[in-house]
């Protein structure tokens, strides 16, 4: 009987933790921070692979992937060239620019073999400007979270 509500349990929290992933991972841009829901060139992007916002850069795509609920590591940035094939950090570096804060840039940190992070202090809206640097040539785009 204990095994029996033991494993009722299990099953209700791993049903309600689904339900609330997909709440917690949602997220909102409105691109260029204009409130128009006009289509842009952005829209035609293919959806982003980790749930964030995708933008082109010359012949590559940035996404941001935004959890301000992590006390770490709240943003993610992945790099993509061709049709989203994931680039190596190895050998890129990359900087953050957060509009609007006393020590505006920072170093993104490579992490994984595919990806960067940064941290956010405070939650609420934000605009930033990712720069990276590969093979020698700088790659950036804006990213505004509401």
């Amino acid at each position: 009987m204990k095994l029996n509500l033991k494993i009722i349990l299990v099953g209700f929290v791993l049903i309600i933790l689904l339900v609330s992933t997909e709440t917690v991972l949602a997220q909102h841009d409105h691109g260029s921070g204009s409130d128009s829901h006009a289509p842009s060139l952005e829209a035609n992007l293919p959806q982003p692979p980790h749930g964030g916002v995708l933008k082109t850069s010359g012949k590559y795509k940035i996404e941001m992937v935004t959890n301000l609920f992590l006390k770490n590591d709240q943003l993610t940035f992945y790099i993509f060239k061709g049709n989203l094939k994931i680039l190596s950090n190895e050998d890129i570096t990359g900087t953050i620019t957060m509009k609007n804060e006393t020590t505006p840039e920072h170093a993104l940190v490579p992490k994984g073999v595919d990806h960067f992070v940064a941290q956010r202090k405070g939650g609420g809206s934000f605009e930033c400007k990712v720069t990276f640097i590969i093979k020698g040539k700088t790659v950036s785009t804006n990213f505004v979270h509401h």
